[in-house]
């Protein structure tokens, strides 16, 4: 006989005391989910955690169809010739469904968003590049969420397939592939798999001795070579290069934004998600022809060749790095005294999926701030007695400014000066927190151990 212990379902009992948090929907218009949606789009891959989706994995992957089917009916509305590369089936390690476009003027193959790729690489033929893109991603079906250029199809089937492969991998609605229609393919030297993300895109057909090929490439963002001129210090963008179709917005109110778009007007066209510039276009200087690619501030640096050699190693005269200059010291020509070395602290959690964070910072006594070091990762997920307040608020902005969103985690990209130590803290842990207490050293030091009057001092201006 059974006893009334275990006539009860546990489960059942326990699910209605505490039901199952309600799943949202991706298909939602309304503007509730906007973030939601803004956040599934700049995934780079599926790297979700499926235990902690806040909607059905089923409505995911609907919702990546969905959205490919969107820019399939969008790139057939701009009259493209689209081809795909489909088999298998959805959840299967194998499975793929990828579409592209091949831009005969441009010789670039473009593979579209929403692109499902196959998970494995076969060893063969990956590159340590290769490899280490790979191994961040996570999850049996990956999808890609922007357009990203090739130098040829081969390329992109190999990106596709994680194996190499060929042009007839590509087939249009009809069957038919892409040497039924640009036969000019098939005597294009094949390319190595290496190429798929080489920082080179492919060479002009007239190289000349005198000119050093360097470019900017970014994987769906921006595709981009030029050569610098020594005599006139002018920089130039070469023709068929690929320009970032958005600009950051502080960008775009500067004088060197204005210039970028007025450059775009006269010399660029848009195609596939790319401003492709129609004719080598002359810069001011190598900075200027970086922003106007990139779409933000940035510097002569970012332009290399394939074998990562830059303009100051070819022209070293006009490009170089300024040292710090001590006028008193040179006087007597002398060495100045040594800076003085910075002490830093540390904050590293390990724990729910969010919740995981490891920053470098340091404190200065002189301003009485503390610097959070580029590079620190901070907490995705705030706790609810956080949220909303004024700390919260500021957060979010440095998110905004300062921080970049990769495979879920929030990392800075450059450095970021707090009003204290324990407004750093607070930013990087995601809750309220003391950071005299947080911050420690490498030896395991807080940083009330090391600043004790400052941290007195700032105890007491607490409690008045």
């Amino acid at each position: 006989m059974k006893t009334k212990a275990e006539e009860i379902n546990i489960n059942e009992e326990f699910e209605k005391l505490l039901p199952p948090t309600p799943r949202k929907s991706l298909f939602d218009d309304s503007e509730d989910y906007q973030s939601l949606r803004e956040y599934i789009i700049a995934q780079p891959y599926n790297t979700l955690r499926k235990k902690t989706l806040p909607f059905a994995e089923v409505e995911l992957m609907g919702y990546v169809d969905f959205q490919r089917e969107q820019v399939i009916k969008k790139e057939t509305a701009e009259h493209r010739h689209l081809f795909f590369i489909r088999q298998s089936e959805k959840g299967k390690p194998e499975f793929c469904n990828a579409v592209g476009c091949y831009m005969k003027h441009a010789k670039t193959f473009f593979l579209l968003p929403y692109s499902y790729i196959v998970a494995d690489t076969h060893e063969s033929v990956s590159s340590h590049l290769l490899r280490r893109v790979r191994s961040e991603m996570d999850g049996v079906n990956r999808y890609i969420s922007h357009n990203i250029p090739f130098d040829s199809p081969e390329e992109a089937a190999t990106f596709v397939l994680g194996q190499k492969a060929g042009l007839d991998e590509w087939v249009d609605r009809r069957g038919k592939g892409l040497l039924d229609y640009y036969p000019e393919l098939q005597v294009k030297e094949e390319k190595t798999v290496l190429n798929i993300f080489a920082s080179t895109p492919v060479q002009p057909s007239k190289p000349s001795t005198e000119k050093h090929i360097l470019s900017i490439f970014v994987p769906g963002k921006c595709k981009a070579r030029g050569y610098f001129n020594p005599e006139t210090g002018y920089f130039y963008i070469m023709k068929d290069s690929l320009l970032a179709l958005n600009a950051e917005r502080e960008y775009e109110k500067s004088a060197s934004g204005m210039a970028r778009n007025r450059m775009i007007v006269s010399k660029c066209t848009r195609v596939a998600g790319f401003y492709m510039v129609n004719e080598d276009t002359k810069c001011r200087s190598a900075s200027a022809a970086a922003c106007y690619v990139m779409g933000k501030d940035t510097s002569y640096v970012e332009w290399e060749d394939a074998h990562g050699n830059g303009l100051k190693d070819f022209y070293p005269d006009r490009f170089y790095r300024k040292k710090e200059k001590y006028p008193i010291f040179d006087l007597f020509e002398e060495e100045p005294t040594p800076k003085e070395t910075i002490h830093l602290f540390y904050i590293e959690k390990q724990g729910e999926p969010g919740r995981e964070c490891k920053a470098t910072g340091y404190y200065d006594e002189k301003t009485k701030t503390f610097v959070l070091k580029e590079g620190s990762k901070w907490s995705s997920e705030v706790t609810k007695g956080y949220q909303y307040t004024a700390s919260e608020f500021v957060r979010r902005n440095h998110i905004k400014k300062s921080c970049k969103q990769m495979a879920g985690s929030i990392i800075q990209s450059r450095d970021i000066l707090c009003d204290s130590p324990s407004a750093a803290a607070s930013f990087v842990l995601g809750r309220s927190a003391n950071g005299w207490d947080e911050w420690k050293d490498d030896k395991g030091y807080t940083l009330k151990d090391i600043y004790k009057e400052a941290g007195a001092e700032d105890a007491q201006k607490k409690k008045r």
